[in-house]
């Protein structure tokens, strides 16, 4: 094009030198038009703006417009500039060209030069930075300091024009004047590139910007604009593995909230690079809608296990964000698709939930090697989400380690979100293209960087290219916290969707890169950098250090220091030896830490204006402060300085300093002794007072001193804060009349300490009086009660029935297999005995368990008079009965008819059965009449802490507050971010009605023998039970119509028959399929076993029949997400041998299945801490050769073992007898099963028929 060809010859730089190029040279990033003029000449589409939005930028065009005041040819420039009639512009050795559009089709040449400084001139300028540290660091962070210009005209030197001779203009339009309107609407966009950058300013007269730093004392390697995707792939030969040390399950991501105020008083309003208002209002306003969405966060109450499946970020290319391969160890697709689908992840678009193989690093002999792996691909955004998902407290046997890193790393950024510890990033993409992702901030006041916790138990396999030849180091794991941070921003951004269609809001918070496609657009990239610089400025190098001393008649004292931030306890150094040392200093350059001093104390000054006389004394003089800016540096400033990598070193006194704080005391009237908690609140008084740390004012004596003083006040032998508004607030607070809490508020206020915010003091007389109530009283068990309990059952005993007598519920959370039911019942015997169970108590418990409450309360407690409400045909009889057992679906459907009754007690068995709130089960037990409320369970926190709260609920109702209230102050602060104030706040107020045991206590240890068995009633369900009784009826009449080899025959396959029917009647039907809850024995086994899974322990399962042992593999890989091993007669004894092995040396697989014939005998199972009969022999020998195969030499933990055992059937009939009668036991041994067949036909019909239940 002609035109352009034009522009070229109208370079300084001569031909083939673009303006468009000469102008790259200069600010780093090309022009890029927009659009065609009718002639295809490319025309910028500028929006309307402002010029001058700097004080440089407008002194710029004020001394234009001065000088122009006689031939007022600018306001037509501004027509043009705004207009888009600039087509190119270019600057280099002080000189400007550009391309205007005129009336005419084609541009006009415009070309500008001014008189360059004399050298005179540009002495003083180079002196006046030389001398002036802090004007030096101000044009260093690209700002031009309106002292600079004050102190240019003193030393007479004008920066900007004074008159049009000091300027050279020429324009080929055929208007004589100059300057024209073309030259005027240059030198308005020259105006906004002097906005971006000050140093133009020096640059159009002759001074270099490298002449300006090095008069400055800039390093030249500090010049960075944007950040690079930092260098944290290695080729996988590099990694050398070790294992991944586990995170502790007290993993704390409880941050101190930053002062978002503080973060934002960094960042100057309205930047240059956007004219759609001020762009800091909607970060700042993006900051507060993410914290609160993310503290928001729904989390995933229960979800599959992710043992065995592993995650892995593919990483394909700077700029592009990765994706996730998703792969089951054991190459289950089908269940790991199941996994998938089940945990919300979806999406058949794009190729995601299809098979396919992946390379990826694999760990093997201390390396990694990539290696094909079969599984599915997941967009970024659904595997970040799955992650953000899920709760952190889910324990280490439910994760792999890339799972359990990834919901850690999610959980992090969340914590680093809701406390605003988050930062924006350029990310350059070249070519004048960036977008911005969000970091974590530094957390210095953590005792532990989360992040380093993280590196520990980074997986080395986690991260890597296409491919797997390049993976991540340990470095990386701030990035992968970044995309979760990221992604968080862009879920919760609230960004009204209109103002998304601009591109740099969109760059900002939906992760769109930036491409700049207007000339005015091509330093957008950089001066974005410098505005986001300043929340990044942190030295690694060193550090200033602010020393406050008290200086006398209330005033402080600053001075200045630097310390080694690799080396923070070596000697500091005072600014003044740092500006004069010729050598390193901290093995820097001196020139380097003379700068990193400089920029930090002058951003700072911005806040702390004191800083710039010291900074530009070079640390020679020192300032005095009032206390009013004192509290000013402590309170609004602190975070400020910290942002900066400025440490506040104060004094003792000063450390600690004093805040005031409305308490509320509360004491015994006349120092009365109340006998409980309904005394109590009679005799309690409660009254205003303000604690200053530990001491003690009268609400009179706090105002008096507020009235003498504020700012930061001299109080004892520390200091106060006093801040106006602060104190007419709680001035304001303690003038209404004290709150009057109801027993269960003034119990948790006690308990806790404090109560949304407002401490309670107590007087000694009622601390004595609350260490009562939680202290168990000794108690002695019932002579009625048969059995012997251990100690530890003892203790619980007393400790359920001293809360029961106060008027307390309570939780007793044993171990499972600690004898949970044996202490409750127990304690209602206690309670009948004592004359406490006016009315009948009330046992609710899951169906499967209803048995063994029946059995164990006839074995321990036989006074006590039971009844079963549960079944088709049930009846609610309370006359004469001390106990009702039923079910919590029974209860749910007859809620009507139990809230009518008045219960002398109620006990919870599996009390979690109630820790959803919201559903019908739960509101019917909590709608219960009960003067004793208990709650059993082994898991009262299955998935989050609002199950806590909802089996609080039914105990102590009220007592934790609203689940809204609870979930903010508890819920959130705990599981989110492991606020270990909470956590111990938590612990105060529950730990007097929680008592918790476990089976790896030393002392519970000590109590319990080497191997526990225990029976395991189960119903049969109504198919089962159909089933049995038809069975029944038509082989007993065969039976008594034969004798001999025949009848002894026709019994034992009777046995086999209902030996099957009582397993699961697919056993005998094969008809439909085995789902667990056709079978009474299933579920009762899956609910063990998912107890034992649950608490890291391996279990053995026995079953006579190979055909059972597949159900159950089915069942345990469909119903609880694990892959079981099958022992059984069909494997080689090489199979045989690699599956014992595996089951012994391996993590996985965590339940065997084993066929009673083949493995009865013989195998070292010591792995397995559980065994489970499935069915019975009735032979001891058998059982306990079977169980021996995890009780035995080399078993170093207590087994527990579990009989299976179907109610009102001949299983149960037969275990009786054989327990009352040694020498039927005896002849079992002997025998087996055959002596049954000798028994006479009344016998057989007694044992076999099914009892009415």
């Amino acid at each position: 094009m002609a035109c352009r060809d034009e522009l070229t010859d109208a370079s300084p730089r001569g031909k083939g030198r673009s303006a468009g190029r000469a102008l790259k040279g200069f600010l780093g990033f090309p022009t890029h038009p927009l659009g065609r003029g009718p002639d295809g000449m490319e025309v910028i589409l500028a929006a309307r703006r402002d010029f001058g939005r700097t004080w440089w930028g407008r002194a710029w065009m004020e001394a234009l417009e001065r000088i122009d005041r006689d031939t007022n040819r600018l306001p037509r420039g501004r027509t043009y500039a705004r207009g888009g009639r600039v087509l190119d512009i270019g600057l280099a050795e002080g000189k400007v060209w550009a391309s205007v559009q005129g009336t005419r089709p084609r541009p006009y040449r415009v070309n500008i030069a001014f008189r360059e400084f004399t050298p005179e001139e540009k002495s003083k300028i180079m002196l006046l930075l030389s001398e002036r540290p802090s004007i030096a660091s101000d044009l260093g962070l690209g700002k031009l300091p309106e002292r600079m210009l004050e102190a240019l005209k003193e030393a007479g030197v004008s920066l900007f024009p004074s008159s049009w001779s000091e300027i050279q203009a020429h324009c080929s339009c055929p208007d004589w004047a100059n300057p024209c309107k073309h030259i005027a609407a240059v030198y308005y966009l020259l105006a906004n590139e002097i906005d971006k950058d000050p140093f133009i300013t020096f640059a159009l007269r002759g001074v270099s910007v490298q002449e300006l730093r090095n008069a400055a004392g800039i390093p030249s390697s500090l010049a960075v604009a944007g950040k690079d995707e930092p260098g944290i792939f290695v080729p996988y030969r590099e990694i050398r593995t070790s294992p991944v040390i586990p995170i502790p399950e007290d993993f704390r991501l409880a941050l101190r909230p930053f002062d978002l105020e503080g973060l934002f008083a960094l960042l100057p309003g309205r930047p240059l690079f956007w004219e759609g208002g001020d762009f800091k209002e909607i970060l700042h306003d993006t900051y507060r809608a993410v914290a609160e969405g993310a503290g928001e966060l729904d989390i995933m109450e229960e979800h599959p296990s992710l043992r065995e499946v592993d995650f892995y970020l593919i990483y394909k290319g700077r700029g592009k964000p990765p994706g996730f391969f998703v792969s089951h160890r054991r190459g289950n697709l089908a269940h790991l698709r199941k996994i998938m689908v089940d945990m919300g992840v979806t999406g058949a678009e794009g190729g995601y939930l299809h098979a396919c193989t992946r390379k990826v690093p694999l760990e093997e002999e201390g390396g990694l090697r990539p290696s094909g792996r079969p599984g599915f691909l997941l967009p970024a955004e659904a595997g970040l989400d799955l992650f953000l998902s899920l709760p952190p407290t889910a324990g280490q046997d439910r994760h792999s380690p890339s799972s359990r890193f990834l919901s850690l790393a999610a959980s992090t950024a969340v914590a680093l979100c809701t406390s605003h510890h988050f930062l924006p990033r350029l990310v350059n993409e070249g070519g004048g293209r960036f977008r911005v992702d969000y970091v974590p901030a530094p957390c210095g006041d953590l005792q532990e960087d989360p992040l380093s916790l993280l590196e520990k138990a980074f997986p080395s396999y986690l991260a890597c290219s296409p491919g797997g030849s390049m993976v991540m180091t340990q470095r990386g794991v701030s990035e992968i916290v970044s995309l979760f941070l990221t992604r968080l921003v862009h879920l919760f951004s609230r960004i009204p969707r209109p103002l998304l269609q601009d591109k740099l809001v969109a760059a900002f918070f939906q992760g769109t890169a930036f491409r700049p496609e207007r000339f005015e657009e091509g330093r957008t990239a950089s001066s974005v950098a410098n505005w986001l610089e300043r929340l990044t400025s942190r030295s690694k190098a060193v550090s200033s250090v602010i020393r406050v001393e008290p200086h006398g008649d209330g005033l402080f004292r600053l001075s200045v220091e630097l310390e080694d931030r690799r080396d923070p306890l070596a000697p500091h150094l005072s600014l003044a030896e740092a500006f004069a040392s010729i050598q390193p200093v901290f093995s820097n350059p001196p020139e380097q830490v003379r700068w990193e001093a400089s920029r930090q104390l002058s951003l700072a000054a911005e806040y702390l204006p004191h800083l710039r006389d010291i900074l530009d004394s070079r640390g020679l003089r020192e300032a005095e402060i009032s206390p009013a800016e004192m509290a000013d540096l402590l309170t609004r400033h602190a975070t400020t300085l910290e942002l900066l990598g400025i440490r506040l070193m104060l004094p003792r006194e000063l450390a600690t300093l004093l805040k005031p704080q409305a308490a509320l005391r509360a004491t015994l009237r006349g120092g009365g002794r109340p006998r409980g908690l309904l005394d109590l609140m009679d005799l309690l008084e409660f009254d205003w007072e303000i604690s200053l740390g530990e001491y003690k004012l009268s609400v009179e004596e706090f105002r008096r001193l507020a009235a003498a003083a504020e700012g930061v006040v001299r109080f004892r032998e520390g200091y106060v804060l006093l801040r106006p508004e602060e104190v007419k607030t709680l001035l304001r607070k303690v003038s209404q009349p004290p709150p009057r809490p109801s027993k269960t508020e003034f119990l948790f206020w006690a308990l806790c300490g404090e109560r949304e915010g407002v401490p309670l003091k107590t007087d000694a007389g009622l601390r004595e009086f609350l260490r009562r109530l939680t202290r168990s009283e000794k108690v002695a068990i019932p002579a009625s009660f048969r059995g012997r309990l251990r100690p530890y059952q003892e203790k619980g005993v007393a400790w359920l029935y001293t809360n029961a007598v106060r008027g307390l519920g309570c939780c007793l959370a044993d171990d499972m297999g600690l004898g949970k039911t044996v202490q409750a019942l127990a304690l209602l015997l206690m309670l009948k005995e004592k004359g406490r169970l006016e009315h009948p108590a009330l046992v609710v418990c899951p169906t499967t368990v209803v048995g063994n409450w029946e059995k164990e309360a006839l074995r321990f407690a036989p006074i006590l008079r039971v009844s079963v409400y549960h079944g088709a045909d049930r009846k609610l009889q309370l006359e004469g009965k001390d106990l009702v057992i039923t079910t919590y679906g029974t209860l749910r459907r007859d809620a009507a008819r139990f809230r009518g009754t008045t219960w002398g007690a109620v006990v919870l068995d599996e009390a979690q059965n109630i820790k959803n709130p919201l559903t019908d089960q739960a509101r019917a037990v909590k709608s219960l009449h009960a003067e004793v409320r208990v709650a059993l369970s082994g898991t009262p926190v299955e998935n989050h802490l609002g199950e806590l709260w909802s089996i609080f609920d039914f105990l102590n109702p009220g007592f934790l507050g609203t689940l809204e209230s609870f979930r903010r102050h508890f819920a959130l602060p705990i599981e989110r971010y492991r606020d270990p104030e909470r956590i111990e706040a938590l612990r105060r107020v529950t730990g007097p009605f929680v008592l918790r045991r476990l089976k790896s206590d030393r002392r519970i240890i000590a109590d319990l023998p080497e191997k526990v068995t225990a029976e395991e009633y189960c119903y049969l369900t109504p198919q089962q039970a159909a089933l049995y009784k038809k069975i029944v009826d038509r082989a007993l009449e065969e039976v008594e119509q034969s004798s001999g080899i025949k009848r002894k025959g026709l019994i034992l396959s009777l046995i086999t028959r209902l030996k099957q029917v009582c397993d699961h009647p697919f056993l005998f039907t094969g008809r439909g399929k085995a789902e667990s809850r056709l079978s009474g024995k299933s579920s009762r086994a899956l609910e063990l076993l998912e107890r034992h899974l649950h608490a890291g322990e391996k279990a053995l399962v026995f079953t006579q029949y190979v055909e059972m042992g597949s159900c159950l593999l089915r069942m345990i890989r469909e119903e609880l997400g694990q892959e079981a091993a099958f022992y059984h007669g069909g494997l080689s004894r090489k199979a045989r041998e690699r599956m014992v092995a595996d089951f012994q040396e391996l993590e996985e697989p965590r339940v065997m299945v084993v066929s009673l014939c083949a493995g009865g005998t013989g195998m070292n199972l010591t792995a397995a801490t559980s065994v489970i009969h499935y069915d019975l022999w009735w032979n001891p020998a058998v059982e306990d050769q079977a169980t021996d195969r995890a009780h035995r030499i080399g078993q170093t933990r207590r087994v527990y073992v579990h009989r299976l055992i179907t109610m009102h059937t001949f299983e149960e009939k037969i275990d009786d007898l054989m327990r009352e009668k040694r020498e039927l036991a005896e002849l079992a041994v002997g025998k087996g099963e055959k002596w049954i067949t000798e028994l006479s036909d009344r016998e057989l019909r007694e044992i076999f028929s099914l009892r009415q239940y």
